[in-house]
């Protein structure tokens, strides 16, 4: 028979290394989670302020597409205006309207606004610039336009003749489609563009997302 002393394990416990192992390796998954946590939140936030833009425009094209009365015009069409006035260098707001087509010209007329969805420096976001693609180019005579040329993109901050204009995309009972356009400050005008990408911007590292409208009427943000 064998005879002996049966080890107590319950007595024994951790090493002081083993404690410090422990303890640096629960450090470093808890540094990692909170890191990736910030940058998820982070993420979210700016996907989310985004998401408002392209919310704000999808509600213009709701209201055209669905008719939305206004009191004493009948079938006006809804559009947003972006004006690189509003959100160039040096100003601390960026901003664009929903509003009313009511006097049916086409165009933003001070008053036809129904909602402004801004955008404070103060906050971190801005709309960095809005850009056309695939546009004809028209020189206003005396009230008529004649074609010029075509661009394949033509965006706010480009630095030519043309640039800071204001874009204007309209949304009707007719169609699901977008009638895109713009106006140079030049006299010129913008026509027939194929889609208009706003540039939605983080000030903090300068990351952008975009936000497209196709003349088909489909809105997405990247």
């Amino acid at each position: 028979m064998i005879t002996g002393k049966r080890k107590d394990c319950s007595k024994e416990g951790f090493t002081l290394v083993e404690l410090l192992v422990a303890l640096f390796i629960s450090s470093v998954i808890a540094a990692v989670v909170i890191a990736d946590f910030g940058t998820f939140t982070s993420e979210t936030v700016f996907k989310n302020k985004a998401l408002d833009v392209a919310l704000a425009i999808r509600e213009a094209q709701v209201y055209g597409i669905s008719g939305k009365k206004v009191a004493g015009y009948e079938d006006v069409r809804y559009g947003v205006y972006f004006d690189r006035t509003a959100y160039r260098d040096g100003r601390n707001i960026s901003q664009f309207f929903i509003f009313a087509d009511t006097n049916k010209n086409g165009e933003y007329d001070s008053g036809e606004e129904i909602d402004t969805i801004e955008f404070k420096k103060a906050d971190g976001y801005v709309i960095d610039d809005v850009c056309l693609y695939n546009v004809d180019y028209y020189w206003n005579v005396l009230g008529t336009y004649y074609y010029i040329t075509s661009a394949s993109v033509v965006c706010g901050d480009s630095f030519s003749l043309f640039a800071n204009f204001r874009t204007v995309t309209l949304f009707s009972r007719t169609g699901t489609g977008a009638d895109i356009q713009g106006r140079a400050y030049s006299g010129g005008a913008y026509k027939n563009a194929d889609r208009m990408e706003v540039i939605f911007e983080r000030l903090s590292d300068g990351a952008t997302k975009t936000i497209t409208v196709y003349n088909t009427g489909g809105i997405t943000v990247n």
